[in-house]
C-alpha cells in the first residue's frame, strides 16, 4: 500500500511541475501582453494548488507504509511549492499591482525550484 501511495505521489508531483510550467508560461505570455491569458492563468494556478495539495495529503500515508523523507527539508520544500504562486498573486493584489502575471510567474518559477528539490531530498 505504501509503495503505492508513494507511487501516485511522485505522480502528481510530476502533473504539478507540468501545471507550473504551463502557469509560468502563461503568466509570461500575459504580462508581455503577447497573449491575453488570464483565465487560463488562474484557473490552471488553482488546479496547481489543488494538485500540490493532493501530493500533501498523500505525505501522511507516505510515511506510515513506507518511510520519512530522507532530508528534513523536503517539507519546507513542500510549503514554499504550495505557497509561491498564491502568495504572489495575493501580493500583487493586496498592492494593487498592475502587474499580476509576473507575480504570477515568479511564483511558478520558486513553485518549479521547490519541485526539482523536492525530488532531490523525497527519496
Amino acid at each position: 500500500m505504501g509503495t503505492m501511495m508513494a507511487q501516485l505521489h511522485a505522480w502528481i508531483a510530476t502533473g504539478a511541475a507540468v501545471l507550473a510550467g504551463t502557469v509560468l508560461i502563461l503568466a509570461v505570455l500575459d504580462a508581455t501582453g503577447v497573449v491575453a491569458t488570464v483565465r487560463w492563468r488562474d484557473g490552471l494556478s488553482v488546479a496547481l494548488f489543488v494538485a500540490l495539495l493532493g501530493a500533501v495529503l498523500l505525505g501522511p500515508g507516505i510515511v506510515i507504509g513506507v518511510r520519512p523523507p530522507s532530508d528534513p527539508m523536503h517539507y519546507l520544500y513542500a510549503v514554499a511549492a504550495i505557497g509561491a504562486v498564491p502568495a504572489g498573486r495575493f501580493h500583487a493584489v493586496r498592492r494593487g499591482s498592475t502587474r499580476v502575471s509576473w507575480w504570477v510567474a515568479g511564483g511558478a518559477l520558486v513553485t518549479l525550484f521547490a519541485l526539482f528539490r523536492l525530488w532531490s531530498t523525497g527519496g
